[in-house]
């Protein structure tokens, strides 16, 4: 598919979505579109039906679009920006979302101190602060917020994933990485390690960590197992290499994992959590890992809920076991409320 170019915006991430089913309503400052079309085109590309204004130009007449579109949409987000913030056009469109008591997500892209009414009107509504995370950690925010908020994300292969951008990094394919994983197995195996093969290996290691990346994005299931159990495997028979090979195994496995997190079906998330909380226990240090722990628990734990709210009384024991796991593992958070619902339609 052709993007068009709109004067004074540039190249769009996608067309805004017309259809019927269930969207986000994304608003934003026009100025900010280098930053905020790589959002809107992440989110296409996860799933989610997206509108946002394509920039349509000040001469044209935009406001009943605008105000049709924020009508009808399931889900409000508002990309903060230092920028953003001081637009009227944002405001308003704030304003009109919380008048009409849409769900509503604001995404800090930026650090941006919020004055006035911005401040007033968002200060109590939940929010991700993108530019204090990783970009794994900001996926899984925006995953469970958008869920939680009643989206569903349709399952799309990569041969059904419109591809818009020139630029995009491609991945190089199951041969490559195959050639890639010999290599390093070679290196992990050479008995003495000088400074030339350590500064290979450390070169080859971010290789196979970008292209673990691109895989993970573009869905690609069964070649990011085959390559961590092959790294597990190097890694048993390895235990003492002064190479990174624990690192780049966790990559590989924490990439595998979360491809089986965005996946809409039970099993997958269930072993998606199994997986992080192995990582979680290796590497203590890495939050990041217990953080995912208990985004994809509370997901399982919300399938359950609603399986009860229709009568599955099972379902409902499972909820109140997860949710007081959750607890327990995250005594910061309250999911009392939900534990009260789950033992009410349990009995």
């Amino acid at each position: 598919m052709e993007t068009k170019l709109v004067p004074g915006v540039g190249r769009l991430p996608y067309p805004a979505y017309r259809g019927t089913e269930p969207y986000i309503f994304i608003s934003y400052a026009h100025d900010d579109k280098d930053i905020v079309f790589p959002e809107i085109k992440r989110f296409n590309e996860a799933g989610f039906h997206v509108w946002y204004d394509e920039g349509i130009s000040p001469g044209n007449e935009w406001t009943d679009e605008i105000a049709n579109a924020l009508e009808k949409c399931a889900v409000f987000v508002v990309m903060i920006t230092p920028v953003s913030a001081l637009r009227k056009n944002v405001l308003n469109e704030v304003n009109f979302a919380l008048d009409e008591d849409k769900p509503f997500l604001a995404i800090h892209l930026k650090e941006t101190e919020l004055k006035g009414g911005l401040k007033l009107r968002t200060g109590s509504t939940q929010a991700i602060l993108k530019y204090t995370m990783t970009e794994e950690e900001y996926a899984y925010k925006y995953t469970e917020a958008f869920t939680r908020l009643g989206l569903v994300a349709e399952s799309k292969s990569i041969s059904e994933t419109v591809k818009t951008d020139d630029t995009k990094e491609k991945s190089s394919g199951d041969e490559d990485l195959e050639s890639m994983l010999d290599e390093y197995t070679e290196l992990i195996r050479q008995p003495i390690a000088d400074n030339r093969t350590k500064e290979k290996a450390a070169e080859l290691e971010e290789r196979l960590v970008k292209e673990f990346h691109i895989l993970g994005g573009q869905g690609e299931l069964d070649i990011l197992k085959t390559a961590y159990e092959r790294l597990d495997q190097l890694l048993e028979e390895n235990p003492l290499t002064i190479m990174q090979l624990e690192w780049v195994r966790n990559r590989a496995k924490s990439d595998y994992a979360y491809v089986l997190s965005v996946k809409s079906d039970l099993p997958s998330k269930e072993e998606s959590v199994r997986l992080f909380e192995e990582l979680m226990r290796n590497n203590p240090a890495h939050k990041g890992y217990a953080d995912n722990v208990r985004i994809i628990k509370t997901q399982i734990a919300g399938y359950y809920l609603k399986m009860a709210e229709k009568g599955d009384t099972k379902a409902a024991s499972h909820a109140k076991e997860l949710y007081e796991e959750l607890t327990k593992e995250n005594p910061d958070r309250d999911y009392q409320q939900f534990i009260d619902k789950a033992s009410a339609l349990k009995d």
